[in-house]
């Protein structure tokens, strides 16, 4: 099977899996309709949209740590316990957590355009937009959408999940920036976009 055609095959079968996330969720909200869930759903409507058109890569990183690490980070959603949990702040600040986190996930996403992928891969390189702050500006969206999603509706089990979801997200930056580094216009964007994934932090 050509490059070509297992990236098409890779975008079925992750469109097809979040499509059930959405429908399990979806199923969800309609027994407990929350704000949490709602926005979550949002969410990933955009992402799947932007997901199916994005343009085929031109050198991608197939290797283990490559492909554990956004296996992982791809599809930990199908363990998320999505029932009520306990609330650890306000709604009025998880909301506005979460409603920031995906603004921000959309106006990353739209920086990307159809650069958007999942496996680490250069489909050409993105500086506009919010890659202006962070070299990683979705995962920051990511990273602050489950963090007031989980201060919304708590459990144990969720939080450490999270916990090994990032531990891949951390692997997948890695092997990204390991392929972009390639590229001398990556580099150069390295020079001048310090942070990877928090302003004046990491």
């Amino acid at each position: 099977m050509s490059n070509l055609a297992s990236q098409y095959v890779l975008r079925t079968l992750t469109a097809a899996a979040l499509g059930i996330f959405l429908w399990r969720a979806t199923q969800q909200w309609l027994t407990t309709p929350t704000l949490t869930l709602s926005l979550v759903i949002i969410g990933e409507v955009v992402t799947l949209a932007i997901y199916l058109s994005a343009r085929p890569s031109r050198e991608s990183r197939v290797n283990f740590t490559a492909v554990i690490s956004t296996l992982a980070a791809t599809f930990f959603f199908y363990f998320v316990v999505l029932r009520q949990g306990a609330v650890l702040a306000p709604l009025w600040l998880t909301a506005t957590l979460q409603i920031f986190a995906i603004l921000w996930q959309i106006a990353s996403k739209l920086s990307l355009g159809r650069s958007f992928g999942l496996l680490p891969a250069n489909r050409g390189i993105v500086t506009r937009g919010t890659y202006r702050i962070v070299r990683h500006p979705i995962y920051f969206g990511y990273l602050l959408g489950h963090a007031s999603f989980l201060i919304a509706s708590f459990t144990w089990y969720n939080l450490w999940l999270m916990c090994a979801l990032y531990f891949f997200q951390v692997l997948r930056i890695v092997e990204e920036e390991r392929l972009l580094k390639a590229d001398p216009a990556y580099r150069q964007y390295m020079s001048q976009t310090k942070y990877r994934l928090l302003p004046g932090i990491i």
